[in-house]
C-alpha cells in the first residue's frame, strides 16, 4: 500500500494497524525510507505533532512516548511517534503499550530499529507496513551506488562500479561508506568515476567501525574519552567528512540540529570539518539530546 493511501484510509475511519516497522542494519536506507514516511504525514498534517523518541540514547524513552501519547492533541487528529531503537525496552509496559496501539486511530508509531525484533516483538511483524533493511550486496548494490552516483551528477564506468561494489563488500555500512565516499569524489569535480578513481581517491578502512567510533563520541559523557577517539580517527587518516556525516547520520534532538548548523558552515566556507568536530566535541557537555 503506497503511504498517501494509507494515511487516507486512516482519516477516513477505516482501522488499519498504525505501526510502521522498519529494521535491518542498513541504517543509511532505512533512515531514508523513515523521512519519507513522515514527510508524508507532514504533507497532509500541516500542524502534524510528532515527537522523536530514542530508546537507544535514551533507556527512559519509552515512557516519555507513553506520555506524549496521552496528552491530547490540539492542532491535529492523530499523534506520531518515531521510534528509535524500540527492541530495546523489555518492559512489559512498553510491549503492551505497543500492543494496545497497533490499530489505534489517534496514534501513529513509526519505528526503526536495527535488530529484528525479539520473541516477544515478534507481533509487530504482523503488521502490513513492515520493511526490512538488510545490507547490500551483488547487483542490489551496484544499482544503489549508480543511483547515489546520478544524484550527484555522476556515473560509474562499469569496471570503476565493479572496483567500487568490490571495496564496499568488505565495509559494514556500505550504505553510509557508499554515499561518503561518492561525495567526496563529486567534491573533487570527477563526473566518470573510472576504475583509477576508485583506487587513487578511496580509501575504505576503518569504514566498518567509524558508525560505532561516531557513536562513541555521540554518547560519551566525558570530553576526554570522545577526544580521544577523535584523535585516533584522525591519526590513522580517516576522513574528517566522513566522520562528520557518519555524527550527522546518527544523531537527534538537539545534537542534530547543533551539526546541521555546523554542516551549513563547512558548506559556506567558514570552518573546515577538522574545526567543526572539535568544537562539537568540546562543546557537546553544553548541550542536552
Amino acid at each position: 500500500m503506497e503511504i498517501g493511501t494509507f494515511f487516507y484510509l486512516t482519516i477516513r475511519g477505516i482501522v488499519i494497524p498504525m505501526i510502521y516497522f522498519l529494521y535491518g542494519p542498513d541504517s543509511y536506507r532505512r533512515r531514508e525510507k523513515l523521512s519519507e514516511i513522515i514527510a508524508a504525514y507532514r504533507a497532509k498534517h500541516a500542524h502534524a505533532d510528532i515527537h522523536i523518541f530514542d530508546c537507544g540514547d535514551n533507556p527512559d524513552g519509552w515512557r516519555e512516548a507513553k506520555e506524549f501519547a496521552a496528552q491530547p492533541s490540539m492542532f491535529a487528529p492523530s499523534k506520531v511517534l518515531v521510534v528509535r531503537e524500540s527492541g530495546e525496552i523489555k518492559e512489559k509496559e512498553w510491549i503492551m503499550f505497543l500492543k494496545k496501539n497497533i490499530a489505534s486511530k489517534d496514534v501513529f508509531i513509526f519505528i526503526s530499529d536495527a535488530a529484528a525484533p525479539s520473541k516477544v516483538f515478534s507481533f509487530l511483524l504482523e503488521s502490513p507496513h513492515v520493511m526490512q533493511f538488510e545490507e547490500l550486496s551483488g547487483k542490489k548494490l551496484e544499482a544503489f551506488v549508480s543511483l547515489v552516483a546520478k544524484k550527484k551528477d555522476a556515473t560509474f564506468s562499469p569496471e570503476g562500479l565493479r572496483a567500487f561494489a568490490a571495496l564496499l563488500n568488505d565495509s559494514d555500512y556500505r550504505s553510509w561508506v557508499a554515499v561518503s565516499e561518492i561525495e567526496k569524489l563529486a567534491l573533487l569535480g570527477i563526473r566518470m568515476i573510472s576504475e583509477e578513481d576508485v583506487k587513487r581517491f578511496t580509501k575504505i578502512s576503518l569504514k566498518h567501525v567509524m558508525h560505532e567510533e561516531a557513536r562513541k563520541i555521540l554518547r560519551g559523557r566525558d570530553v576526554g574519552e570522545r577526544l580521544a577517539v577523535f584523535e585516533r580517527l584522525i591519526c590513522a587518516h580517516e576522513s574528517p567528512s566522513y566522520l562528520f556525516n557518519s555524527l550527522g547520520f546518527q544523531a537527534s534532538g538537539i545534537h542534530a540540529v547543533t551539526l546541521a548548523e555546523y554542516d551549513v558552515s563547512v558548506k559556506s566556507g567558514a570552518l573546515e570539518y577538522e574545526e567543526a568536530l572539535l568544537d562539537f566535541i568540546l562543546s557537546k557537555d553544553k548541550k542536552t539530546g
